[in-house]
């Protein structure tokens, strides 16, 4: 039975902490360029989030692939990664983490500040780009930090994000493809 086979079972074959330890060890095969936090500033539940993040997602990979970038045959020139979900200890706002990597057209150096442009009209454009839409959000906030090229810094991501599979809440999964949202 695989890692990931593991975690789909029920009653779980794993304790919470075991399951994080499986986790970091089957996604940390991967690297991933960036690391994202995302929030909204006010939902006290995952919906509003995963449709502003669904949003996203989609102008960031029409800004980079296109209008024709939502189309099956060019999913492997779109974002992928994973999104995780996590309830904040301070005053129990839900906000989300991004593990992936760009679409394969943006540059490492503009991806960043283009993502969080696309996210909140709080971020200025960068000059070399011109706003494509309205921003997602108006209040949200998105920081988005570039991952090592090293299995301990993806480790230590992971781990990280992972964090809310020690404490699991019911209105929401510990992690989704970013494809699935």
């Amino acid at each position: 039975m695989t890692n990931i086979a593991r975690l789909r079972c029920n009653p779980p074959l794993a304790s919470p902490l075991e399951l994080k330890r499986l986790l970091v060890e089957t996604l940390s095969e991967r690297r991933y360029a960036f690391f994202i936090t995302a929030d909204l500033h006010g939902p006290r539940t995952f919906d509003p989030i995963r449709d502003r993040l669904r949003e996203w997602r989609n102008r960031v990979n029409r800004y980079y692939g296109g209008r024709r970038a939502v189309s099956p045959h060019r999913r492997a020139r779109r974002m992928d990664g994973l999104v995780f979900f996590e309830r904040g200890a301070l005053r129990n706002s839900p906000h989300v983490h991004l593990v992936l990597d760009a679409p394969k057209l943006a540059e490492p150096t503009d991806f960043p500040l283009t993502a969080a442009a696309i996210w909140s009209s709080q971020y200025p454009a960068p000059t070399q780009i011109i706003r494509p839409y309205r921003a997602v959000t108006s209040g949200g906030k998105m920081q988005v930090d570039r991952i090592r090229d090293s299995p301990d810094d993806t480790a230590r991501v992971l781990h990280y994000v992972l964090k809310e599979t020690e404490r699991p809440h019911p209105d929401a999964e510990p992690f989704v493809h970013i494809e699935d949202i």
